[in-house]
């Protein structure tokens, strides 16, 4: 099935795109920007009436080029007058979900290694609840200082033992910080020192703290069945199209919701139950086997319950959550056929509401043979 470089790379993709609000131009794009319908994340942010665009990604411990390349069309967006671009960091998600949140990779003649940053223990919980063991930061930079030294030629090696120190510095300080914390400061340095580009940053779990998504979570609740439908028949309608819709069809019980057990952090999905008239938000712990439920209500639906714990996160519905708190979305090769396909047609035919607009980068070709992993760590300790 196609995923979005095809339809990118053919007329009629592109013109299928566009007729989504999908855009590759800036002057497209800008050209359908409009305030947000929601001023509660401005006002968060204290930046006034402008129109928010954002990118997001996982708490990565390095900055891959899809990163960069939407870092940096924000960076080219704050030029424009009367917008806010920002970066999203998403701390809620299973760490072990994606490998670069709990590692990070070198080129080791020609092969990639892998450094881990925790152990694979804790790969079933989100980083914002994940401590740092400082015994295996302390290895790891270990790892990477011998790295170092068998990538760098030697009369190079004084150059990227100063690189490498502010590095050092940051693994080995007194740690206090979780990894969702640590991953965006490293990230964050490597990004700045290799490319000059520090955007504003906000993590996903601060949103959560300030209920920003809550109301349209509660709206999402009570517009479940709805939702699943229009959602499933979209991804069919998509698959049929030939193209990869990038998520699955919803299973009948499907909340957007997860819950971290407060006993051993595992990440837990929870389910739809009913008790006669009542609604409730299931899960048993897949680890300590203890039990949890969450009283949404009967007639009218809510997460009150729930957010009430501090330990509540969304799912891939993550962006429909966002959709009417900001004016744009500079979209990745996956999140844009999810976010400006599947969530366009759930926000439009159940909530009767518009999608935001979506710019994608260029899809640059992939270096194949080059010996390079696709990460700034590695460039930045070589690029000397």
């Amino acid at each position: 099935m196609r995923q979005l470089k095809q339809l990118l790379n053919a007329p009629e993709g592109r013109e299928f795109l566009a007729e989504n609000r999908i855009f590759l131009s800036q002057d497209a794009f800008i050209s359908h920007l409009a305030a947000p319908a929601n001023s509660a994340l401005a006002d968060y942010l204290d930046v006034g009436s402008t129109k928010l665009i954002f990118a997001a990604q996982q708490t990565y411990s390095d900055c891959t080029q899809s990163m960069l390349d939407r870092i940096a069309l924000l960076n080219d967006l704050t030029q424009q007058p009367d917008v806010f671009p920002f970066f999203l960091w998403v701390d809620t998600d299973r760490a072990g979900s994606d490998p670069l949140m709990v590692k990070f990779y070198w080129s080791l003649q020609g092969r990639e290694k892998s450094i881990r940053l925790v152990s694979k223990a804790v790969e079933a919980h989100e980083p914002r609840f994940i401590d740092l063991d400082r015994s295996q930061l302390q290895q790891s930079m270990n790892t990477l200082t011998n790295y170092v030294n068998q990538t760098v030629e030697w009369y190079k090696r004084d150059t990227a033992k100063e690189k490498l120190a502010p590095l050092k510095s940051l693994f080995l300080r007194d740690l206090t910080s979780t990894l969702s914390e640590f991953n965006h400061q490293l990230a964050s340095f490597v990004l700045k020192q290799h490319t000059g580009f520090d955007p504003f940053s906000v993590m996903c779990s601060d949103m959560l703290k300030h209920n920003l998504m809550t109301e349209d979570i509660d709206l999402f609740l009570n517009h479940l069945d709805e939702a699943i439908h229009v959602f499933n028949e979209t991804v069919e309608i998509l698959m049929q199209q030939d193209i990869d819709p990038q998520v699955r069809p919803l299973p009948a019980d499907y909340l957007p919701l997860h819950y971290s057990c407060p006993v051993d952090h595992t990440r837990l999905t929870l389910r739809r139950r009913t008790k006669g008239a009542d609604t409730f938000a299931v899960a048993p712990c897949s680890k300590c086997g203890q039990p949890y439920q969450f009283y949404l209500g009967s007639k009218q639906l809510s997460m009150a319950e729930l957010a009430q714990t501090g330990r509540w996160s969304p799912d891939v519905c993550l962006v429909v959550f966002l959709n009417d708190l900001v004016s744009g979305y500079v979209g990745g090769k996956s999140s844009t056929i999810y976010y400006g396909l599947v969530m366009k047609a759930v926000l439009e035919k159940v909530f009767h509401k518009a999608g935001v607009p979506i710019l994608v980068p260029p899809m640059k070709e992939t270096e194949n043979g080059s010996g390079q992993v696709d990460g700034l760590i590695y460039k930045y300790l070589t690029s000397i």
